[in-house]
């Protein structure tokens, strides 16, 4: 299979932060499987995937519910029932994902192993959008009249305000990087160990991911691409398949959503 690719070079000014974008075609040879996850009628969208694990959104009962799969079984956990359940993100033995139980959203996590299920936020205004690594939980919060990135540290329960004064939304987090979107342009990364946040990318992008040095997402300034952006180099190339819904990777596994056999499924690529 001939596949386009595309390099993206981004310089950022230390100052404006403006982004400059040079892109360069090339071919290369390349070839992927991709993996139906999901045969269900019924609509599966958002998935997140960790090692052996898979969750996604899940519309099979009415509602929507938060389901897992294991790789490795094949077999298929439901994990929510009738809270309309939204969202989810997997990481280690932890899913998280927003309800409306409690009239707004709010984050809630479950335990893989224990099978435990906690409620995470208890602010009255809507909570959405959650992600986690290790004991970090990072979401998009309103509580201030705007969209804020929210941190968590489950070991000692203190929450962090990460942004103001600007709106800023869908958080993905892995290590002690907390990647987010401000405004159509742009994707600012959080250092949670030196709270120092700077700009590694733009060009309208949407449904961010991130693992280790790579940041997964799609952009839309050029085309409606998938583009995978290592942030130590500012590079990126353009995913030798086609733009795809709510893309979310691990290691060299990305899963994503598509409506090719009329409902939405849940698919797996490894590159």
């Amino acid at each position: 299979m001939k596949a386009i690719i595309k390099i993206h070079s981004i310089a950022l000014a230390s100052v404006s932060l403006v982004l400059f974008l040079i892109l360069v075609s090339s071919t290369a040879s390349a070839s992927i499987t991709e993996t139906r996850i999901t045969t269900n009628t019924a609509d599966q969208t958002h998935p997140s995937v960790w090692s052996n694990y898979i969750v996604w959104q899940d519309a099979r009962n009415g509602g929507s519910d938060i389901y897992l799969q294991n790789m490795a079984t094949k077999v298929q956990t439901r994990i929510t029932k009738g809270v309309n359940a939204e969202n989810p993100y997997v990481s280690g033995n932890r899913i998280v994902w927003d309800d409306n139980r409690n009239g707004n959203s709010d984050i809630y996590m479950y335990e893989i192993s224990t099978k435990k299920t906690t409620r995470i936020t208890l602010n009255t205004a809507d909570q959405t959008d959650p992600a986690v690594y290790g004991n970090y939980i990072v979401w998009t919060d309103t509580r201030n009249g705007r969209n804020d990135i929210y941190l968590q540290n489950l070991a000692n329960k203190v929450q962090t305000r990460i942004t103001s004064g600007i709106d800023a939304f869908e958080p993905a987090i892995y290590g002690n990087k907390i990647v987010y979107l401000t405004g159509p342009e742009q994707i600012m990364m959080y250092d949670i160990t030196t709270k120092k946040t700077i700009q590694v990318g733009g060009g309208i992008p949407d449904s961010l991911s991130i693992y280790g040095n790579r940041i997964l997402y799609n952009d839309e300034f050029t085309g409606q691409y998938t583009v995978l952006l290592d942030f130590t180099t500012g590079k990126g190339i353009t995913l030798p398949f086609s733009y795809v819904s709510n893309p979310s990777m691990y290691s060299n596994k990305i899963v994503y959503d598509s409506s090719i056999n009329g409902n939405s499924d849940i698919y797996m690529v490894q590159i």
